[in-house]
């Protein structure tokens, strides 16, 4: 699955209230997350945690748009939940029992699971993990496991060597985007297990992704990743009434943003491989469900939907 460049469009009438914080939940409202194996049953005696979903930041309860769930249960893997409304005071989680001995595997290091963080080390022989599609990673490469009763990843990788002499700044790395995996350019190499493909690499200028992606790579290439040129989009607000202290103000807030997809969405994991292993491992593959989770983010405030901020203030947004 490849996801481009793309683009995203927002037009948003914005009530901007000055010096007044936005509306939260009220203190009296409660929050319920159940987790339910595979057969609907609960699973009792799970740690549940929110996080606020573009920071990370650990919360006793929603305090802005949106809301991320997650849970640990012992002997169970729990799936990854995308953020929900902070309206929506219900949220379900699924998780998936780990079986003894599953499978076999020769030449693994670590199985993770698929649309779960859930990842163990392994060594040569039987694998205790949920029936659910899982990654095996050796040093060789990797495979995804849907049912087979044994594993074999080969050894051998492949080095790229590239150019000692490029620009202050520049990077280049490897992607595998169904695993997460990244392997950094080291002394102008470039050493991965291509067993299994998946790979794609990527040019960095001061830790940021520029250009687009291409295996295997080559000198030309992330030389003319230097020197690419990328139309970020444009951002616009024009206020239609005037701006004054304590008192609401009226703004048309327009932006037209073009992201690269080596960019990676604070509230998937997996954020330094970029949205097109975010994509392949939580969303299923399919970038038509991203767009329907941006489409679906709830924003409470103009700093929510990066639009601005006044006098350090809060804007809340409408």
């Amino acid at each position: 699955m490849d996801v481009p460049l793309g683009d995203m469009r927002r037009a948003i009438l914005l009530i901007l209230l000055l010096l007044i914080p936005p509306v939260i939940a009220g203190e009296d409202q409660e929050w319920t997350i159940e987790v339910e194996d595979q057969f609907g049953n609960p699973i009792p005696d799970c740690n549940i945690t929110l996080t606020e979903p573009w920071t990370g930041n650990v919360i006793q309860q929603p305090n802005g748009g949106m809301y991320q769930p997650s849970a640990t249960c012992d002997g169970y893997v729990v799936m990854w939940h995308e953020p929900i409304p902070a309206t929506q005071t219900v949220a379900v989680l699924e998780a998936h029992s780990i079986i003894e001995d599953l499978f076999t595997v020769e030449g693994a290091h670590t199985v993770q699971a698929l649309g779960s963080t859930w990842s163990i080390e392994v060594e040569n022989g039987s694998v205790d993990a949920p029936n659910i599609p899982l990654v095996v990673i050796g040093d060789g490469g990797s495979q995804t496991r849907t049912g087979h009763s044994s594993i074999t990843i080969p050894n051998a990788t492949n080095t790229y060597v590239l150019n000692h002499s490029f620009p202050e700044g520049i990077g280049v790395s490897a992607i595998h985007t169904g695993s997460g995996q990244v392997v950094h350019m080291a002394d102008g190499n470039l050493t991965v297990g291509e067993f299994g493909g998946g790979w794609t690499a990527r040019v960095s200028q001061f830790g940021l992704p520029i250009g687009t992606p291409t295996w295997p790579p080559t000198n030309q290439w992330v030389w003319d990743q230097i020197n690419h040129t990328l139309d970020s989009g444009e951002a616009t607000i024009e206020f239609t009434s005037s701006l004054q202290p304590n008192s609401v103000i009226n703004a048309s807030w327009n932006a037209n943003y073009r992201f690269n997809g080596g960019l990676g969405l604070a509230f998937i994991p997996g954020v330094e491989a970029g949205i097109q292993s975010q994509v392949d491992r939580f969303l299923d593959g399919d970038s038509a469900n991203l767009e329907a989770l941006i489409e679906s983010m709830s924003m409470v405030n103009a700093k929510e939907i990066l639009c601005c901020i006044i006098d350090y203030s809060h804007l809340s947004v409408s």
